[in-house]
């Protein structure tokens, strides 16, 4: 019973803290003071003015949803009993699978240097994770009996993938990118349920302004659309994972992100790549059905008896809170610093305050 009371608390606060954010966020960050988190002055230019680099809430948001998920992975695998170093290891594998997949993917689509696709690492890291931990298992078995249940493993992943992606998107409606259609483009009758939840977007600096001239026009929310459908998915998932489903956790969480991935860019204005159906969707369609044969495979390698607070106390190691830290940073000056806009910059005193 303690157990129980314990992962409906643990539940619930994340469920209110989520909620608390998302008001705040859906209702600020489309407008021109929500971009740009502050700019540090580089080079000083011949009138005296400064030459600066941006950095943006974009990477503020985006290092948030990533640390919140890797949280979330060692609280999940820590209530499974799994040791704090393997976490650490599966970790890193995802990161170092995964982050090249994301600029890889999204060059091959779009053609754009500076550009990331979370969907194209998710798609990369599904097909690659579930093999690289049984090569794990397999490489370390002549030191160590290392157990990795390879289902509770995914489910963590899947569930980890859900907030990632939803809050990720809160970093999209900053920088004004991955952006809906236009209300004024869909039916009469879509046109009026859209008419109290679009966005409006404002500042020349925005995505949507420079890449399609949309800013002050009513857009459909569809970033919006995808916190709340993958957070949503993710409590559900973590509910089915702390009574031992993982199985189901796993195949809930890709099943619902990649269907509504397929949906969603249809809603979607800003360029995914040429064609009718985009290469996402093909991804993302191809992801969900591997997810099945991947459930079938390895839902006998899973583990019981989940504990929460016993994953909650895994973070409570120095060396975690260090990597955590660490990795914020590195996420934040990778993600946030500005590549599209740069700053102007001048100082002077105030001579009423000396």
């Amino acid at each position: 019973m303690k157990t129980e009371m314990a992962d409906f608390v643990f539940i619930l606060c994340l469920a209110g803290l989520l909620i608390l954010l998302f008001c705040w966020c859906f209702k600020h960050l489309p407008r021109e003071r929500w971009q740009i988190l502050g700019a540090v002055p580089l080079n000083k230019r011949e009138d005296g003015a400064w030459q600066g680099v941006n950095f943006t809430y974009y990477g503020l948001l985006t290092a948030n949803a990533c640390v919140l998920a890797v949280i979330l992975v060692f609280v999940l695998l820590g209530s499974e009993g799994i040791q704090t170093p393997i976490i650490f290891l599966v970790t890193v594998m995802v990161f170092f699978v995964c982050m090249p997949a994301a600029r890889l993917i999204a060059r091959w689509v779009e053609h754009k240097p500076f550009t990331s696709s979370v969907g194209g690492a998710f798609f990369v890291g599904l097909l690659l994770i579930p093999w690289l931990l049984l090569l794990i298992q397999y490489l370390a078995k002549p030191w160590s009996e290392i157990q990795l249940p390879v289902m509770t493993v995914l489910a963590a992943i899947g569930i980890a993938y859900a907030f990632g992606e939803g809050i990720g998107r809160l970093a999209c409606i900053s920088f004004g990118c991955c952006y809906g259609k236009p209300v004024a483009d869909l039916t009469p009758f879509f046109q009026k349920l859209m008419k109290q939840f679009c966005f409006v977007y404002y500042g020349a600096t925005k995505k949507i302004s420079y890449a399609d001239g949309l800013d002050g026009k009513r857009i459909v929310p569809v970033q919006a659309f995808t916190v709340l459908i993958c957070c949503l998915t993710g409590l559900a998932g973590i509910a089915l994972f702390l009574n031992d489903r993982q199985p189901e956790a796993f195949l809930l969480t890709v099943w619902i992100t990649q269907i509504w991935r397929v949906v969603s860019e249809f809603l979607r204005a800003d360029y995914r790549g040429d064609g009718k159906i985009t290469k996402y969707q093909m991804m993302a369609a191809i992801g969900a059905v591997y997810a099945v044969g991947l459930t079938f495979v390895f839902k006998g390698s899973v583990a019981a008896n989940c504990d929460i607070i016993q994953g909650l106390t895994t973070l409570w190691h120095p060396a975690i809170i260090i990597f955590l830290q660490v990795l914020w940073l590195g996420i934040f000056f990778h993600a946030g610093k500005s590549k599209v806009t740069e700053a102007i910059l001048s100082f002077h005193v105030i001579k009423e305050h000396i």
